[in-house]
Parts: C-alpha cells; sequence; structure tokens
C-alpha cells in the first residue's frame, strides 16, 4: 500500500510538470499531452519495454506550455525522448535539439502533421490501416456488401477516398454522406437507409461527438445493421463490433524503437513508422441479440480472434 502511495504521489508530481529529485542524467524522458488512462497504458508498456530510467512530464493539455515543459525535460538531460500525443509530438519536433532522438506515439491521422518528420524522430502510428479495418470488417459480417460511413469531408476528404478504394479491392462498396457538423449525423446517416448493410466509423472529429455516435447507434439498432465502431468504448455503449488498439503495446512499441536506437545506435530516420500491432477485438452480445446476428456473429469474432491471435472483450 505504502508503494502504491508513493507511485501515485510521484505521477501527480509528473503530471504538473515538475522533475523529482531523484531524476539523474541520462535515460529517457516522456512528455504526454495530459494524464489520461490511455497515456499511462502507454507509458508503462514502454517502462517495462526499454528498461531504463524514465522521467515523465505532461502539458496538462496546454500547448502554451510547451517551452516550460520542454526545458524541465532536457534539464534531465535524456538520452531519448518520447512524446505522447499531437500536441508533444508536433512540439518535440519544434522544441528539442536535433542530436537527442524523439519518438512518437498516439498521434491521431498521421498525415495532417506533416511536420513529424526528420533525422532524429520517427514513431509508431495509431490507426490501423483502411484496408485492414475492412478486411476485419467483412470477415466478421461476411454478408457485408456495402458499408456506410458518415464523414465531414473538412477532415476525412482523403481518408475516404483511399478507403474508397481499399473498399473496392474487397468487393465492398462503400456509401458516404456528408455531415458538416455533429448536429447534422442524424441526417446525413439517415440518407443511407435502404443502400447500406452495416454501418463503419471514422476516425472523424464531427462523427467522434457524443450526439453524433448516439445518432449513428439508433440507427444501426433500428435498422438491425452491424455498427463497427472505433474503440471497445464505443462497443460498451452500445455499438456491435470494434477493431482496437492495445495501447501498452503501443508503448512496448515505442519502447522497442527505443531500445534500437541507444542499444544499436540506429538513425531515426532510418527506422519506418510502425503500424500498431497487438490488437483487440470488442463485441456487444446484447446489442447482437437486438439486431439479430448474434451466433453467426459471435462465432465469427471469436474464431478471427483466435486466427489472428488477438484479445477480445465481450460486453453485454
Amino acid at each position: 500500500m505504502r508503494r502504491a502511495r508513493q507511485f501515485a504521489l510521484c505521477w501527480l508530481l509528473l503530471a504538473a510538470g515538475a522533475v523529482p529529485a531523484t531524476a539523474r542524467a541520462g535515460g529517457v524522458a516522456v512528455v504526454a499531452d495530459n494524464a489520461l488512462n490511455v497515456y499511462r497504458r502507454v507509458i508503462t508498456g514502454f517502462t517495462v519495454e526499454v528498461r531504463r530510467q524514465v522521467v515523465e512530464f505532461s502539458l496538462g493539455g496546454k500547448r502554451e506550455r510547451g517551452k516550460e515543459v520542454f526545458a524541465a525535460a532536457l534539464s534531465a538531460k535524456p538520452d531519448l525522448l518520447l512524446a505522447i500525443g499531437p500536441i508533444s509530438a508536433s512540439l518535440a519536433r519544434e522544441l528539442m535539439p536535433k542530436e537527442i532522438p524523439v519518438v512518437f506515439c498516439m498521434v491521431p491521422n498521421l498525415e495532417q502533421y506533416p511536420d513529424l518528420k526528420g533525422p532524429n524522430i520517427t514513431g509508431v502510428a495509431l490507426e490501423l490501416s483502411l484496408r485492414d479495418q475492412l478486411a476485419t470488417l467483412k470477415t466478421v459480417a461476411p454478408k457485408t456488401q456495402s458499408v456506410g460511413v458518415v464523414f465531414n469531408p473538412k477532415h476525412t476528404a482523403k481518408k475516404i477516398e483511399e478507403a474508397r478504394v481499399a473498399a473496392g479491392e474487397l468487393g465492398l462498396k462503400l456509401v458516404t454522406a456528408e455531415a458538416a457538423t455533429p448536429g447534422d449525423v442524424a441526417r446525413a446517416v439517415s440518407s443511407l437507409e435502404r443502400r447500406i448493410d452495416a454501418l463503419w466509423m471514422v476516425p472523424d472529429k464531427t462523427v467522434l461527438d457524443l450526439d453524433a455516435f448516439k445518432a449513428l447507434l439508433e440507427f444501426s439498432l433500428k435498422k438491425k445493421i452491424p455498427f463497427f465502431s472505433l474503440n471497445s468504448k464505443f462497443v460498451e455503449k452500445g455499438a456491435l463490433v470494434s477493431l482496437g488498439i492495445d495501447y501498452m503495446r503501443i508503448g512496448q512499441q515505442a519502447g522497442q524503437l527505443a531500445k534500437r536506437i541507444l542499444d544499436e545506435k540506429v538513425q531515426p530516420s532510418s527506422i519506418a513508422v510502425r503500424s500498431p500491432e497487438g490488437l483487440e477485438i470488442a463485441i456487444n452480445l446484447t446489442t447482437a441479440r437486438e439486431i439479430g446476428v448474434q451466433c453467426d456473429l459471435a462465432l465469427e469474432v471469436f474464431t478471427f480472434a483466435a486466427e489472428k491471435r488477438f484479445a477480445i472483450n465481450v460486453y453485454k
């Protein structure tokens, strides 16, 4: 219990951007956008893998704290910096000296950050490939032919065009509807009625709104069609299936990159950004029962997860 309290106190200090008195020169500095639980899982996986002293800092969600927090990180004289989240990653590219390697992770829509390149930087991507997502959808619901997706062209137009190509290669038809605001999502998804037999959620800021998600969920339940969402949190709230990312495994991957850079003296720019490994499938059995696919879909999901060695979460 005493050890747990010490750990909690240490995390509070780190979240405030403080440097522990025990910090020594060298090791790895970690800067995270904030103290989210998923970031905590990333740090745990990274620490287990890298096996070096790790000193943690948080921006507290405030980009304007960047110079202060990164100055504190540099004062620890790290051999490498791990940047967790889009704010930390972009600030690391901007503020870190070029002689200090940077590994980034947890940056959604990586294509929107073209500056995350350089001789001292590499990382782990957050999203699965579009083809893998659609292939998973087709595997766990083999009767699917037309996949509906609501998106905001301001945010994900390029991604949707890539998805359309990937869908065609898999024998699927992508049917789209545009929404400029979260309030438009209900209208947009209603326009897909009778045109689709599955609904797919993409990482679009407009669609990720809670009210927008509720509109997609209500449509899928009313029409009794599979709803493939982004992560297990949405499945827990009623979506049918998700293929998500194991965040601790993301941390382990980042740790593996760090070890190659530090132990093998590999130039970061020579290491391609990695796709995420260690995926997990979530399924909501109550939803499966409500839309009438409980037996068939559950069997497909369990078989697919076993073949791919994916973790599986079941909600009911």
